[in-house]
């Protein structure tokens, strides 16, 4: 997916005979584990494109393909606040203002 967005066309192919995909991935890896497995590839990207590879980009592919390998369980959806928080009370500040003239 990353060589696709820079405009590459890498097989799985290409990876294997770089050593750079592995057939005994761990399921049970985090963020940190999979980028530091991946940077690799990353470069890899780099080297064949002659030109760095935007960071966040980087994660946003990595996270999505790992998730689509069915190896990375994809975050939970944020729920939605409450307009009117619970038990919560309302704090005023009693302040004046003061001028000050020299």
């Amino acid at each position: 997916m990353l060589a696709d967005r820079t405009g590459l066309e890498i097989t799985e192919e290409d990876l294997h005979s770089e050593g750079l995909l592995r057939d005994d991935m761990a399921q049970d890896l985090g963020v940190r584990e999979w980028r530091d497995l991946l940077a690799p590839v990353t470069r890899f990207v780099e080297q064949r494109a002659d030109q760095p590879v935007d960071r966040e980009a980087a994660a946003d592919y990595r996270i999505a393909a790992v998730t689509r390998a069915g190896l990375l369980e994809p975050s939970p959806p944020v729920m939605a606040l409450d307009a009117e928080p619970r038990d919560m009370r309302e704090r005023f500040l009693d302040s004046e203002i003061v001028a000050v003239y020299w």
